[in-house]
């Protein structure tokens, strides 16, 4: 297997998810990093912003494929990724400290990674309706305080959470938690009035409807 070293390609601009607020009305985003490569590899560092990011990962190999975030002393930051095979997911990590990082990589394919770190000061409100296959993230979303009532489905053999996330990306609530298919929904006590992101984790086709 060949390896090379990685070199990120940072750049600058506004990289919008879906039903995010406009620039005008947004908090300067931070620059995005992106890096790819085949196999295990440790790519060279670059740098975050303590506070949530959202991670496009793909890998096309067969074998064990983990992303494991490390700080520029070494200290394991967090595992992002722990799966077996082809993958494709959106997912969110939440940046304890800002400072500089790399990836460690294990894989048997090609990969890649992509890191947008948004900081939205506003998002529409409730109603939240999305829909996908796999893990991914709902659009930012202003949650009320007081009851939301989350509905979900899932048509996949495997794991199925769904959890509610604040603007810095630490987990509210868990609304669902389940294996194989499910169709249901749970009321949430929203403490506070503000801007979450609502991750999914699953194997197969999901909705979620959030009012």
């Amino acid at each position: 297997m060949t390896r090379q070293a990685l070199t990120p390609l940072l750049f600058t601009g506004l990289l919008a998810l879906a039903g995010v607020a406009p620039a005008a009305a947004r908090e300067p985003d931070a620059a995005a990093v992106k890096l790819s490569g085949s196999g295990d590899q440790a790519s060279a560092k670059f740098h975050l912003q303590a506070g949530i990011s959202t991670w496009e990962i793909a890998h096309d190999g067969r074998s064990n494929f983990q992303v494991a975030l490390l700080s520029k002393d070494g200290k394991s930051a967090d595992t992002t990724v722990n799966e077996i095979g082809r993958y494709k997911g959106t997912i969110a990590v939440r940046v304890a400290k800002a400072g500089d990082y790399l990836l460690n990589v294990n894989a048997d394919g090609k990969w890649s990674v992509a890191i947008n770190q948004l900081r939205p000061a506003e998002a529409p409100a409730t109603p939240l309706e999305a829909a996908g296959k796999g893990t991914s993230l709902t659009r930012f979303v202003t949650l009320p305080k007081g009851l939301c009532v989350f509905k979900a489905t899932h048509r996949g053999d495997g794991v199925f959470r769904v959890k509610i996330l604040d603007r810095e990306g630490r987990v509210v609530e868990q609304a669902v938690g389940v294996i194989g298919g499910y169709d249901g929904s749970k009321a949430i006590k929203i403490e506070e009035e503000g801007i979450y992101l609502v991750s999914i984790y699953a194997n197969g086709e999901w909705t979620l409807k959030v009012e």
